[in-house]
Protein backbone atom coordinates (compact mmCIF):
# COMPACT_ATOMS: atom_id res chain seq x y z
CA UNK A 1 0.00 0.00 0.00
CA UNK A 2 1.16 3.62 -1.01
CA UNK A 3 2.35 5.61 2.05
CA UNK A 4 0.37 8.23 1.75
CA UNK A 5 -2.86 6.53 0.91
CA UNK A 6 -5.62 6.79 3.77
CA UNK A 7 -8.97 4.65 3.40
CA UNK A 8 -11.11 2.31 4.85
CA UNK A 9 -10.88 -0.84 2.40
CA UNK A 10 -11.79 -3.97 3.18
CA UNK A 11 -8.74 -5.58 3.11
CA UNK A 12 -9.66 -8.80 3.47
CA UNK A 13 -12.72 -8.58 0.60
CA UNK A 14 -9.71 -7.70 -1.40
CA UNK A 15 -7.74 -10.76 -0.79
CA UNK A 16 -10.73 -12.88 -1.27
CA UNK A 17 -11.29 -11.47 -4.68
CA UNK A 18 -7.48 -11.61 -5.67
CA UNK A 19 -7.58 -15.47 -4.70
CA UNK A 20 -11.22 -16.04 -6.28
CA UNK A 21 -9.65 -14.28 -9.51
CA UNK A 22 -6.18 -16.45 -9.07
CA UNK A 23 -4.82 -13.11 -9.70
CA UNK A 24 -0.67 -13.05 -9.98
CA UNK A 25 -1.45 -9.36 -8.74
CA UNK A 26 -4.64 -7.65 -7.76
CA UNK A 27 -4.88 -3.48 -7.74
CA UNK A 28 -6.75 -1.45 -5.81
CA UNK A 29 -8.37 0.78 -8.78
CA UNK A 30 -11.34 4.12 -7.86
CA UNK A 31 -13.36 6.17 -10.22
CA UNK A 32 -11.52 9.72 -10.23
CA UNK A 33 -13.46 12.44 -12.22
CA UNK A 34 -12.27 15.67 -13.48
CA UNK A 35 -13.47 18.50 -15.16
CA UNK A 36 -11.13 20.50 -18.14
CA UNK A 37 -11.53 24.31 -16.99
CA UNK A 38 -11.16 25.29 -20.96
CA UNK A 39 -12.52 24.37 -24.15
CA UNK A 40 -10.99 21.39 -25.62
CA UNK A 41 -10.10 21.33 -29.62
CA UNK A 42 -10.24 18.19 -31.34
CA UNK A 43 -8.21 18.48 -34.10
CA UNK A 44 -6.76 16.78 -37.26
CA UNK A 45 -3.84 18.22 -38.67
CA UNK A 46 -4.37 22.18 -38.53
CA UNK A 47 -8.22 21.33 -39.08
CA UNK A 48 -10.84 21.62 -36.16
CA UNK A 49 -12.70 18.44 -35.97
CA UNK A 50 -14.83 20.12 -33.11
CA UNK A 51 -14.78 21.49 -30.05
CA UNK A 52 -16.54 20.52 -26.48
CA UNK A 53 -16.31 23.37 -23.66
CA UNK A 54 -15.47 22.79 -20.06
CA UNK A 55 -15.87 18.15 -20.46
CA UNK A 56 -15.83 16.10 -17.57
CA UNK A 57 -14.08 12.91 -18.11
CA UNK A 58 -14.57 9.76 -15.62
CA UNK A 59 -11.64 7.22 -15.52
CA UNK A 60 -10.47 4.69 -13.38
CA UNK A 61 -7.07 5.49 -11.35
CA UNK A 62 -4.59 3.34 -10.04
CA UNK A 63 -5.60 3.54 -6.04
CA UNK A 64 -2.24 2.48 -4.51
CA UNK A 65 -3.25 -0.96 -2.94
CA UNK A 66 -1.79 -4.11 -4.43
CA UNK A 67 -2.12 -7.84 -3.57
CA UNK A 68 0.44 -10.01 -5.34
CA UNK A 69 1.44 -13.43 -5.13
CA UNK A 70 5.10 -14.92 -3.72
CA UNK A 71 5.75 -15.74 -7.58
CA UNK A 72 6.11 -12.18 -8.71
CA UNK A 73 9.00 -11.86 -7.66
CA UNK A 74 10.30 -13.07 -10.11
CA UNK A 75 9.32 -10.84 -12.96
CA UNK A 76 11.25 -7.71 -10.04
CA UNK A 77 14.01 -6.98 -12.38
CA UNK A 78 17.42 -7.38 -10.18
CA UNK A 79 19.23 -4.53 -8.34
CA UNK A 80 17.02 -1.90 -9.87
CA UNK A 81 14.37 0.42 -8.96
CA UNK A 82 10.83 -1.27 -10.06
CA UNK A 83 7.48 1.37 -9.49
CA UNK A 84 4.76 -0.55 -9.03
CA UNK A 85 3.13 0.74 -12.57
CA UNK A 86 6.24 -1.05 -13.95
CA UNK A 87 5.41 -4.27 -12.06
CA UNK A 88 2.15 -4.38 -13.22
CA UNK A 89 3.27 -3.34 -17.25
CA UNK A 90 5.96 -6.20 -16.78
CA UNK A 91 3.78 -8.96 -15.98
CA UNK A 92 1.10 -8.16 -18.06
CA UNK A 93 3.82 -8.02 -21.19
CA UNK A 94 4.63 -11.64 -19.82
CA UNK A 95 1.03 -12.53 -19.83
CA UNK A 96 0.47 -12.53 -16.17
CA UNK A 97 -3.51 -12.05 -14.35
CA UNK A 98 -3.78 -8.48 -14.03
CA UNK A 99 -6.73 -7.97 -12.19
CA UNK A 100 -9.14 -4.95 -10.47
CA UNK A 101 -10.76 -4.63 -7.43
CA UNK A 102 -12.73 -1.12 -7.11
CA UNK A 103 -12.69 0.42 -3.78
CA UNK A 104 -16.10 2.15 -2.55
CA UNK A 105 -14.73 2.68 0.97
CA UNK A 106 -13.39 6.44 1.73
CA UNK A 107 -9.98 6.75 0.05
CA UNK A 108 -8.17 9.91 -0.09
CA UNK A 109 -4.75 10.67 -0.98
CA UNK A 110 -3.08 12.16 2.07
CA UNK A 111 0.38 12.84 -0.28
CA UNK A 112 -1.50 16.00 -1.70
CA UNK A 113 -1.46 18.36 0.41
CA UNK A 114 -5.41 20.22 -0.01
CA UNK A 115 -6.32 16.54 0.20
CA UNK A 116 -4.40 15.77 3.25
CA UNK A 117 -6.51 19.22 4.35
CA UNK A 118 -9.69 17.21 3.64
CA UNK A 119 -9.09 14.26 5.60
CA UNK A 120 -7.93 16.29 8.70
CA UNK A 121 -12.08 17.54 8.52
CA UNK A 122 -13.02 14.18 7.63
CA UNK A 123 -11.28 12.31 10.83
CA UNK A 124 -12.49 15.58 13.05
CA UNK A 125 -16.13 14.98 11.34
CA UNK A 126 -16.74 11.50 12.13
CA UNK A 127 -15.46 11.86 15.80
CA UNK A 128 -17.84 14.64 16.63
CA UNK A 129 -20.95 13.18 14.76
CA UNK A 130 -19.44 9.63 16.02
CA UNK A 131 -19.39 8.00 12.74
CA UNK A 132 -17.24 6.29 10.42
CA UNK A 133 -15.56 7.96 7.31
CA UNK A 134 -16.52 6.35 4.11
Amino acid sequence: MNGDILTKLNIRAMHAFHQEQNADLTVAIRRYDFEVPYGVVECDGWSVQGIKEKPKFNVLINAGVYILNPSVQSAVPNDQYCEMTDLIQLLLDQGGHVATFPIIEYWIDIGQHSQYEQAQQDMQQSFLVGKNVG
